[in-house]
């Protein structure tokens, strides 16, 4: 069942900007991996802290590390490794 039934593209944004913080974890969910899927029978699960993912996209793609920081706010995963350097030197997760 849909979280919300608009046809409406702009009212589908709308809610999706505006979810309550305990929706909006459904939002977080990643495939499993052929071994995993197997083993659980279901093919995804939401992200938690400390599990070990794969980046698929964007300049970090290939990069396996574990999650540590899930932002529900700003929708943001923070994996260990995939960081980048400020000017000033000091890392900052992409």
């Amino acid at each position: 069942m849909p979280l919300y039934s608009s046809v409406k593209p702009s009212v589908q944004r709308k809610w999706i900007f505006n979810m309550p913080l305990h929706l909006r974890h459904k939002l977080f969910n990643a495939k499993l991996s052929e071994e995993l899927q197997e083993k659980y029978g279901i093919k995804r699960l939401p992200v938690r802290v400390g599990d070990t993912v794969r980046i698929m996209r964007g300049s970090f793609a290939g990069h396996e590390g574990k999650v540590v920081k899930v932002d529900l706010k700003r929708v943001r995963i923070f994996i260990e490794g995939a960081q980048i350097k400020k000017a000033d030197g000091t890392p900052v997760y992409y």
